[in-house]
């Protein structure tokens, strides 16, 4: 007797809805409507990635000095860097257009018109984010946060990293008296 059959023949009405619930996943994962959570849609992350032509990097100098990534542990970068280059995407004209969001979005089946603008764009000001910012890196690196300075610095990548941009601030962060 197959491993399917003694599963029906334990529980017939269990055995059913799960026939069901396996129908109607494959159902809403092969139909072009909106994901629903938590299953993935068919195709939502299938597309390959490409190659980038240049690589931003974020630098962040404290106090005059540049923040090395290595002396930090990676979940410490990440809480460091994120904001930073999410707050950057933000204000880029660019993927306030037809930033990677879009992607996402329409894989999900959902588009700008259905979701609030408010859920995709922060509209924090700048003052407000950077005294966030430095209360942020005080936290992390449990140093007084005097100044700080955050650039990036555009990168090509070969077998090692070509700089093809000049290091551009984007920030600078002074204390308050």
């Amino acid at each position: 007797m197959g491993y399917w059959r003694q599963i029906q023949a334990l529980d017939k009405r269990t055995f059913r809805w799960g026939l069901a619930l396996a129908f109607a996943y494959l159902v809403f994962s092969v139909l072009p409507l909106p994901a629903i959570t938590p299953f993935l849609k068919f195709g939502m992350f299938s597309d390959p990635v490409g190659r980038p032509d240049t690589i931003a990097v974020v630098k962040i100098y404290v106090n005059g000095n540049l923040l090395s990534p290595s002396r930090l542990s990676i979940m410490k970068w990440d809480q460091l860097t994120g904001p930073l280059t999410q707050r950057i995407n933000e204000l880029d004209p660019i993927y306030q257009q037809i930033g990677s969001k879009n992607r996402f979005l329409q894989k999900a089946g959902l588009n700008e018109q259905t979701i609030p603008d408010s859920l995709i764009r922060n509209s924090i000001d700048e003052n407000a984010f950077l005294d966030w910012n430095a209360a942020n890196l005080e936290r992390l690196l449990q140093v007084r946060i005097d100044s700080f300075r955050v650039t990036r610095h555009g990168y090509t990548m070969d077998r090692l990293l070509i700089p093809v941009s000049e290091e551009k601030t984007i920030w600078s962060y002074a204390r308050h008296p």
